[in-house]
């Protein structure tokens, strides 16, 4: 195995609020010596970039789109001076893919070969020194693009998938699993379905989470005072904060002296504040709007227990993986959220945390108000979430696993997997 590599990352967006992981995950690559040049596809659209602990040595960050259409055009001139056959290749695979990959919108065709000169202007933007390997968060365009500027380079690729973009805005996703060098599975349920997508083995897809670092144990939660739920995230309707809302209103009208803080911004901020306004909750629910990561931190930190009341929407989207309720589980809180497959992998009814349907604000105040009325079921649970977590889902194991599978490491800690579902049928999803 290599000592030290030099690998490419490929994101949407670089830093992105709601991918506090993909920072995270880049930092501790180069603290283990590893030089990480980062293409972000887009800027970020807000101030994200102060919100993230300041970068260390290792590599920079290429802009792709960023740049306009004129340094694009020139880039692309360049990388064919320096690589003509390479970049037809690049071009002619797109061209290819276009046409023949039959689960392609027409918008999508369209867009494959602009892709494809996207990665080959990349490749004129790039450090002197070679890539040993590409690896793209998001399983849709920028795994695109990493599959096209691993042609132009002449190496190997992978990629992490989540949820909106394997669920919703998926592209070319059995191409992608049949073409890369590996796909990192964040869930057991992530690897058994890539594995019925493309016809390969179960080792092409090795369980990496995307890791939470561990935080020390914290002070006993003060019983005298309101209790507290917390919840962290975007705030779209797969993540079910109406229903957190309503289970809020479900409680007071029981004489529960219960409040909730909710960190996170999306385009369901509007309809939130008209529904606490209209139960009459401005008292006991508080709209915090987006935070910086260590602010969420130290949120959930003051917290006495995580709902994450989540659901399909109506687009077919759904919960991959949540950090925020790793991170949670990791600080030692009692959880409740709603069974999906993956989530499973995480969380065991009664024994890391509790379960309920989705769409159901009267079975989640009824588990609100167990952790809120039995202090030693609140504490049996929290303190079996962070074993949970620290065994299974921690920055440093899963970050040996992703060098492992780069070829940078030896190889990994064992999987714990500690689903229920870990032998079940894989669920269909269209």
């Amino acid at each position: 195995m290599l000592r030290t590599a030099h690998i490419l990352y490929i994101t949407a967006r670089y830093p992105a609020l709601s991918e506090t992981f993909v920072w995270r995950e880049i930092q501790e690559v180069r603290s283990r010596g590893h030089t990480v040049t980062v293409i972000r596809l887009r800027p970020p659209t807000t101030d994200a970039e102060n919100c993230v602990a300041p970068a260390t040595p290792g590599g920079g960050v290429v802009d792709g789109y960023g740049l306009g259409p004129l340094a694009l055009i020139s880039d692309v001139f360049k990388a064919f001076a320096q690589r003509p056959l390479r970049c037809l290749y690049a071009l002619a695979m797109s061209l290819s893919m276009a046409g023949l990959q039959p689960d392609l919108r027409n918008r999508e065709r369209l867009l494959q070969p602009l892709q494809a000169l996207l990665a080959i202007a990349l490749s004129s933007r790039l450090p002197a020194r070679r890539p040993t390997h590409i690896h793209a968060h998001m399983a849709n365009t920028p795994t695109t693009v990493a599959m096209y500027l691993a042609a132009v380079m002449n190496t190997t690729f992978s990629f992490t998938g989540h949820a909106n973009d394997l669920f919703v805005h998926r592209v070319m996703l059995p191409a992608k699993l049949r073409r890369c060098g590996f796909a990192a599975s964040i869930t057991s349920w992530h690897q058994r379905w890539y594995s019925h997508l493309s016809g390969r083995d179960n080792a092409c897809f090795p369980i990496v989470r995307c890791g939470v670092d561990i935080p020390p144990p914290s002070r006993p939660a003060d019983r005298r005072r309101r209790f507290t739920v917390c919840f962290v995230g975007r705030l779209v309707p797969k993540k079910g904060v109406d229903t957190l809302v309503a289970a809020i209103d479900i409680l007071r009208s029981q004489g529960a002296d219960c409040i909730c803080h909710i960190i996170g911004d999306g385009p369901q901020m509007d309809a939130l504040r008209h529904q606490i306004r209209s139960l009459a909750l401005e008292d006991r629910v508080e709209l915090h709007g987006a935070k910086d990561h260590q602010s969420a931190l130290q949120c959930i930190a003051a917290s006495d227990a995580f709902a994450l009341p989540c659901r399909t929407d109506r687009h077919g989207d759904r919960e991959g993986l949540p950090v925020a309720l790793m991170e949670a589980m990791a600080a030692g809180k009692p959880v409740v959220c709603s069974p999906f497959p993956g989530l499973e992998d995480l969380v065991i009814h009664e024994r890391t945390g509790l379960l309920v349907p989705s769409d159901s604000p009267k079975l989640l105040a009824d588990a609100i108000k167990r952790f809120a009325s039995d202090a030693a079921l609140a504490s049996r649970l929290g303190a079996a979430a962070k074993e949970a977590v620290s065994s299974e889902f921690s920055t440093d194991i899963n970050i040996d696993r992703l060098l492992n599978a780069f070829g940078l490491a030896p190889a990994p800690r064992p999987l714990q997997v500690i689903s229920r579902i870990a032998r079940r049928p894989v669920e269909s999803v269209s």
